[in-house]
C-alpha cells in the first residue's frame, strides 16, 4: 500500500495548526467592545479553539527517511508498523463562565479490530448511536505531566464530526481538567504558546 511522506514543519508532537472560532460580530448600542467577551470582560478574540496535532507521539520515533515504509495516515487514522491503530479526535475542556470548549486535538490508539469497525462507520448515518470503544491516548499533550497511555473511550460523533474522547476517571491533571473544566486565563496562556511556536 502506498503511503504518505510525513509532514514538514511540525512543532511539539505535530501541533503545527491553530483554527480558532469566528471572530466577534459587530460592536452594537448594547454590545461590549469589540474584542471584549460579554462573560468575562476580558479582551480576547474568542475561547473556542482547537490546536490540532498532525500525527501521533510515536511516530516521533520513526525517522523521516523511513516513514513511506513505517507510517499511514490520511489525517483522521494513523497506522503504524501494521500493528498500532490510531483515530483522531478532540480531548474536550469546558472553560468556567462561557458556552464555549477548548479542544485538544488528540490520537487514540485503539485495536485493530476496532479500527477496522470505525473505517466500516465513517459513512454510516446514525453512526453515533455506536457504543463507545475503550482506547488509550497517544498523544503526549502539552502542559502537563505524560498523558501517553490514559485510558479513555472514544464517542463516535454524527457525520462530519471527530470523535470525543472521554478520559476515564483519574487524578492525572488532564482528567481534572476535563472533569472539571479550565479557567479563561488558561485557554488565552495556552493559545498565546501555540501562536509563538507558530511564529517562531
Amino acid at each position: 500500500m502506498p503511503l504518505p511522506s510525513p509532514t514538514t514543519g511540525d512543532r511539539i508532537h505535530g501541533h503545527d495548526r491553530m483554527n480558532t472560532s469566528r471572530p466577534p460580530e459587530a460592536d452594537t448600542p448594547t454590545a461590549p467592545a469589540p474584542g471584549i467577551c460579554p462573560c468575562c470582560g476580558l479582551a480576547h478574540d474568542g475561547l473556542s479553539v482547537s490546536i490540532p496535532v498532525s500525527r501521533p507521539t510515536l511516530t516521533d520515533k520513526v525517522p523521516p527517511a523511513e516513514w513511506a515504509e513505517r507510517v499511514w495516515s490520511n489525517g483522521e487514522m494513523c497506522v503504524i508498523d501494521d500493528e498500532r491503530f490510531y483515530l483522531y479526535g478532540s480531548v474536550l475542556l469546558s472553560i468556567h463562565g462561557h458556552p464555549d470548549e477548548f479542544a485538544w486535538g488528540a490520537w487514540a490508539e485503539v485495536s485493530e479490530e476496532q479500527f477496522m469497525a470505525y473505517q466500516e462507520l465513517r459513512a454510516e448515518e446514525g453512526r453515533e448511536a455506536h457504543a463507545p470503544l475503550a482506547a488509550l491516548l497517544g498523544t503526549d499533550i502539552p502542559f502537563y505531566p505524560v498523558t501517553l497511555g490514559l485510558p479513555l473511550m472514544v464517542h463516535v460523533q454524527p457525520q462530519g464530526l471527530r470523535p470525543n474522547f472521554v478520559l476515564d476517571a483519574g487524578p492525572h491533571p488532564l482528567v481534572q481538567d476535563q472533569a472539571g473544566g479550565v479557567s479563561p486565563e488558561r485557554v488565552e496562556s495556552i493559545k498565546a504558546w501555540f501562536a509563538s511556536i507558530k511564529a517562531g
